[in-house]
C-alpha cells in the first residue's frame, strides 16, 4: 500500500509539513560561499536542529492556503487518483496512513539537509562511532578537525572546533555519554539512508 500512494503523497504532505514547522525546520545557515571547479567553499558549519513547533491550533482552511498554487493542485488530483486505488476498511485507517507518509516526509526531509551540510570527514566519524559500542571521544573528533583543517584550510577557513563538534551533537547524530560520544538511532537510520539511496559518495572537508 505505501509503495503505491507513496510518492505523491511525501510531495504534497512534505511541503506542507515543512510550511506548518518551517520555524523548526528552517534553522539552517546558508554555509555556502563560493562555488568553483574545485568545489564548494563554506562558511562556519551550522547546527540542524529541530525544536518543538509552538502550541498554535490553526485552522484547516489557513494550511489548505498556505503557498497554493497550480503545480500543488495538479499534485493534489495526482494524490486523489493514487488514493482511490487503496482500500480503506475506515476513516482511521486512512488517517493512519497519510500519517505515516507526513511523518516519513519530515523525516527525510531532515536526513537530506544533514546530507547536505554534513563534512566528509564527520561522516567518517559517525561511520567509526557506529563501529564502537562505547562510542568515539572527543579527542578523537578534535584529531579529525585538525587534520581536514590543514589538509583544506580554504575551504574551511572560517570553520571552528567548536562548530564542528556543535554540529555532530545538535543535529542528533551523536550524544554525549560521560567522556564518550555516542551514535544516536537517528544517525544509525541516516547512514541506511545514504545507503540505500546511492548517496555514499565521498564528500569534502
Amino acid at each position: 500500500m505505501d509503495a503505491l500512494i507513496w510518492p505523491g503523497v511525501a510531495l504534497l504532505l512534505g511541503t506542507i509539513a515543512i510550511l506548518i514547522l518551517k520555524k523548526p525546520l528552517t534553522r539552517l545557515v546558508d554555509r555556502i560561499t563560493h562555488i568553483d571547479k574545485s568545489g564548494i567553499r563554506a562558511a562556519s558549519q551550522e547546527v540542524v536542529s529541530v525544536q518543538k513547533p509552538e502550541e498554535k491550533q490553526v485552522s484547516s482552511r489557513e494550511l489548505m492556503e498556505v503557498a497554493f498554487n497550480v503545480v500543488i493542485k495538479d499534485q493534489e488530483q495526482l494524490i486523489r487518483d493514487q488514493l482511490a486505488k487503496v482500500r480503506f476498511d475506515s476513516p482511521v485507517e486512512k488517517e493512519a496512513l497519510l500519517t505515516r507518509a507526513l511523518a516519513r516526509s519530515q523525516v527525510y526531509a531532515q536526513y537530506d539537509r544533514v546530507s547536505t551540510l554534513i563534512f566528509g570527514s564527520q561522516l567518517e566519524l559517525l561511520v567509526e562511532a557506529s563501529s564502537r559500542p562505547a562510542g568515539i571521544s572527543f579527542q578523537l573528533i578534535a584529531e579529525a578537525f585538525h587534520r581536514v583543517k590543514t589538509q583544506d584550510p580554504l575551504f574551511h577557513e572560517q570553520t571552528t572546533l567548536e562548530s564542528y563538534q556543535r554540529f555532530l551533537l545538535n543535529s542528533n547524530l551523536l550524544y554525549a555519554d560521560g567522556d564518550a560520544l555516542k551514535i544516536t538511532t537517528f544517525a544509525k537510520e541516516f547512514l541506511k539512508y545514504l545507503v540505500d539511496n546511492g548517496l555514499t559518495h565521498r564528500r569534502r572537508g
